[in-house]
């Protein structure tokens, strides 16, 4: 981001990569110095500022503008990168951008063009990382608490609940006691242990009954 001053600017080039975003080269002082500087700018966001560059010569508003619109582009850029490697939710994405240094503001406008380009789909990566969780057989509750910490709104896990609501936890809580504790342990001090395992995974305490009810009716 430049400096705000008394400046001057004028145009040098604006010329359309095959990308679809704008290169403007400026040269820009303060009466005393200047230097040449680029800008690389979203198409759609050119549009906007477009209005703002006829003719040569720029004001400090225009060039203020121009600084703005490229850092929504380099962190949209970084969103992209990012949700490319690891799809992610929007709150998430926020704190990833935030982390490499880009302000709240342009970090925020990036996201924003995402979620337009369709980019970020919370409720279907909600539901997908719910579908990953229960292959791992983990609890309601776990689960509900890790996409709360991942940033997913309130709208995609509650979609995500629609598909939980059909899961068998006691099924897949009886599962983990085949695999680690079977069969299920008589002494005291090792069944408390087990069952805060199990709850640990997410868990609830009716899921565990059941569980344990289901594995000694098979006996």
């Amino acid at each position: 981001m430049i400096e705000k001053m008394d400046l001057f600017a004028t145009i040098n080039n604006i010329c359309r990569r095959e990308d679809g975003r704008y290169l403007i080269s400026l040269t820009v002082g303060d009466g005393e110095r200047s230097e040449k500087i680029e800008f690389v700018i979203l198409g759609e966001l050119f549009c906007e500022i477009e209005p703002s560059l006829e003719g040569n010569a720029l004001d400090e508003d225009a060039v203020a503008l121009l600084d703005k619109y490229a850092d929504i582009t380099a962190a949209f850029s970084s969103a992209c990168s990012s949700l490319a490697f690891t799809p992610c939710s929007a709150k998430a994405l926020l704190r990833k951008l935030r982390t490499k240094g880009f302000s709240k503001d342009a970090s925020e406008a990036a996201i924003e063009l995402c979620i337009e380009r369709g980019y970020i789909d919370e409720s279907s990566l909600a539901l997908r990382r719910a579908e990953i969780m229960v292959a791992k057989l983990w609890g309601r509750l776990r689960i509900f608490s890790k996409l709360r910490e991942e940033g997913f709104d309130d709208s995609a896990i509650q979609e995500a609940a629609v598909y939980l609501d059909e899961i068998d936890f006691a099924d897949s809580c009886m599962r983990v006691i085949e695999k680690k504790y079977a069969p299920v342990p008589d002494e005291r001090r090792e069944k408390e242990k087990m069952y805060a395992a199990l709850v640990r995974l997410g868990y609830s305490s009716s899921d565990i009954k059941e569980a344990i009810k289901r594995l000694k009716n098979d006996l």
